[in-house]
């Protein structure tokens, strides 16, 4: 139960998960730039793998993320990468006109607002799937993700209990925000029933920040 669970809300933690090549509006030199600062298998130990980039319209209701659809240049989104057992990392690249603009929506996608919302359409879609699932109170929390990421970091940690007559289990959501000048990059780390490693989501995030250099030109 617990990876076809986590299958379905690893395809939802970034609604249709878009390659960016779909936005006619974003110029070459624009989406060249977010795809280069977007995190490769490269990144993730041994054992790691990823799937084939989603295509498709983003559809969604939730505030962080669909101001920066709205506002966004360009964006581009990586694969989804899958470790052992429940470990899922999903990542997007954005850029926006300015530092003020990327700025407002750093806030946005990475506060309590934004995470509470996907967290809440996960799962409603883990109870329309699953009929001896019932869902715990959610909750949401600000998460430290340390200093010197970028210019500008904002994280929350979401925890999501799932309950059944089999077993009581839950889904642990970490979404962090990084800026650097104008550039964007939002993570997921998704876990069942413990908290994403914390050692490798700082590496993660680390490399995520630097690469935002390469984003913000």
């Amino acid at each position: 139960m617990r990876t076809a669970l986590l299958a379905t809300l690893c395809a939802l933690a970034l609604p249709a998960c878009g390659d960016g090549e779909q936005d006619e509006a974003a110029a070459a030199g624009e989406f060249q730039a977010v795809e280069s600062a977007l995190l490769a298998i490269s990144d993730f130990p041994d054992g790691w793998t990823e799937s084939d980039r989603s295509t498709g319209d983003d559809d969604t209701t939730c505030e962080g993320m669909a101001l920066a659809e709205k506002r966004q240049r360009a964006r581009s989104t990586a694969p989804r990468f899958q470790g052992e057992l429940t470990s899922n990392v999903l990542t997007r690249v954005y850029r926006f006109e300015d530092e003020a603009v990327a700025g407002e929506v750093v806030d946005a996608l990475g506060g309590a607002g934004n995470a509470s919302c996907i967290g809440e359409d996960l799962g409603r879609a883990v109870a329309d799937g699953e009929e001896t699932v019932e869902l715990g109170e959610l909750s949401a929390k600000p998460l430290s993700v340390g200093d010197g990421l970028g210019d500008a970091a904002v994280a929350t940690r979401v925890t999501m209990p799932l309950l059944s007559d089999a077993i009581d289990s839950q889904i642990i959501l970490d979404f962090v925000s990084i800026r650097t000048g104008r550039a964007v990059a939002f993570v997921a780390f998704v876990q069942g029933v413990e908290p994403f490693d914390a050692a490798l989501r700082k590496d993660l995030l680390a490399r995520a920040a630097k690469r935002l250099g390469n984003a913000n030109g």
